[in-house]
């Protein structure tokens, strides 16, 4: 994670890169859902979170997310990121 003294909690929405991804993988700069609870992420220096999307296709793997767009996260896509 980045040095800059943020420590995400559970719930909070992140802006990340994606990339570089492979196969069909989400890729890009896009907002993630954070799993992993604060204590966690400033012990490890990683979080683990999901990323989203704004395609909402009806797949049973999305968790909608209330924001001010429609938007789902990818849970079949979970990611740690340090």
């Amino acid at each position: 994670m980045a040095k800059s003294g943020y420590v995400p909690n559970a719930g909070n929405l992140v802006w990340l890169q994606f990339s570089p991804q492979a196969g069909h993988e989400q890729a890009g700069h896009r907002p993630a859902a954070v799993l992993t609870q604060t204590e966690y992420n400033r012990a490890s220096g990683m979080m683990i979170c999901m990323p989203m999307t704004t395609q909402i296709k009806g797949y049973p793997f999305l968790v909608p997310i209330a924001s001010a767009k429609p938007s789902a996260a990818l849970a079949d896509q979970v990611k740690s990121v340090d």
